[in-house]
């Protein structure tokens, strides 16, 4: 919510099953795996720059 990484709710289901896959596999990703892990994922409202903010902020890798 405070990133605003959720918008229409189309690609969401798959940002969820994806980050989570990614995160029992490696609960500390960099950027770049990050980015990655969701490359498969289309967000049509461009909010995925919001979503990769988010998941860093999460794991502790904003501005890292």
């Amino acid at each position: 919510m405070d990133k605003y990484a959720f918008q229409c709710g189309y690609c969401t289901p798959g940002i969820i099953m994806a980050t989570k896959a990614l995160l029992d596999k490696n609960p500390h990703p960099d950027s770049d795996e990050i980015k990655e892990a969701l490359s498969g994922n289309f967000c049509r409202c461009i909010s995925q720059y919001h979503v990769f903010e988010a998941i860093g902020e999460v794991v502790g890798k904003v501005g890292k």
